[in-house]
């Protein structure tokens, strides 16, 4: 973190390259650091092409910290949002253009970023364009023709895309752009069934489309830091009200089609039924 700061107060070199947009959020006490996660984005191997903040604080975004006012001085984007919790990380910029050119790759706010970070999600962008990318993958369980509860599901621990693959935040997502433009078609449906669950919610919209995700290998265990003191919120956190509350489960059984669960049990995303919209 200490390198980081001073990085942001010293350097003039752009944040931005060639690399996929990059979207991510903040709130509350953790605007305060979050130029230092962007930070460690803008020093990776590969930097994105657009690296935009969404705030749902206006206030936040017309008078900055100093450690965001310089990164907008090297081309960060800080812009302002509805607070749709954890679905300010895409809803906003799908929503900002008809037409998205580029993929999209969600960061979180209170993590550091290892250098090869997206460049590793881009390269396997290369090799599998049209499917959904992670660090990190949950792997529904299921047993005896059913979808088993939140806590029995277990880590993907191969790289074989399945619609049992649940994409996780955390660690950092790559959709590709044609599924941003399908997020930006589908709407804000989450906001009645899962407006605390936008990793459920994401899986939903990829089934409805047929997208299969896929781990990313590769990347250390420890390679991506958490944050000193960035998780200081207010209240539960999205992590024990969606697991220890219960919440996914209750988002599982309310957004998932019959066909959906077919698609689950059997593994296979040839059960979805085509045409039907998210």
């Amino acid at each position: 973190m200490a390198s980081l700061a001073l990085r942001n107060r010293f350097t003039k070199r752009t944040a931005l390259g060639d690399g996929p947009v990059v979207s991510l959020t903040s709130f509350g006490v953790r605007v305060a650091t979050v130029h230092l996660a962007i930070e460690s984005i803008a020093a990776g191997r590969l930097r994105p092409a657009r690296l935009v903040l969404w705030l749902d604080d206006a206030h936040a975004v017309q008078h900055p910290t100093p450690g965001l006012v310089r990164l907008a001085a090297r081309g960060v984007e800080i812009r302002v949002c509805e607070d749709d919790g954890p679905h300010k990380k895409y809803l906003p910029y799908a929503q900002s253009s008809a037409h998205h050119p580029r993929p999209l790759v969600t960061a979180d706010d209170d993590v550091l970023y290892p250098p090869e970070w997206l460049l590793g999600l881009a390269r396997a962008h290369d090799r599998h364009p049209g499917e959904i990318l992670a660090y990190r993958v949950d792997r529904i369980a299921v047993r005896d023709g059913q979808v088993r509860p939140y806590a029995e599901w277990d880590r993907a621990i191969d790289a074989t895309p399945s619609p049992r693959n649940v994409a996780v935040g955390v660690k950092g997502i790559l959709y590709p752009a044609e599924f941003v433009d399908e997020l930006r078609a589908t709407g804000t449906a989450f906001r009645a069934l899962a407006p605390g669950s936008s990793d459920v919610w994401l899986h939903h919209v990829a089934l409805r489309h047929r997208r299969p995700v896929r781990a990313v290998l590769g990347l250390p265990i420890d390679a991506i830091v958490p944050m000193r003191g960035g998780r200081a919120r207010r209240g539960p956190s999205l992590e024990h009200e969606n697991i220890a509350g219960g919440r996914n489960d209750r988002v599982v059984a309310a957004v998932l089609r019959p066909d959906e669960v077919a698609a689950i049990v059997d593994d296979d995303l040839g059960r979805i039924e085509p045409g039907v919209p998210a």
